[in-house]
């Protein structure tokens, strides 16, 4: 993850060692707001195959304002 936004998240997991196609492992990411701007990065991961992105997306509170006469 890019420098700057680093320490909003908390990133737990236990390895599950070698793994079978097709098997999960669960990751949990914790997001900590302490900036009112969105985020759009990813969280890369690395495998045995190469480095997969996991796009991650945080928006902050936007409102639709309308007028009517």
């Amino acid at each position: 993850m890019a420098e700057n936004i680093r320490d909003f998240f908390d990133i737990t997991h236990t390895p599950p060692g070698r793994m079978s196609a097709g098997m999960a492992c669960p990751i949990k990411i914790k997001f900590r707001p302490e900036i009112d701007e969105d985020i759009f990065d990813y969280f890369p991961i690395l495998s045995a195959t190469g480095e997969i992105h996991i796009p991650i997306e945080c928006t902050c509170k936007k409102a639709v304002v309308s007028v009517s006469e």
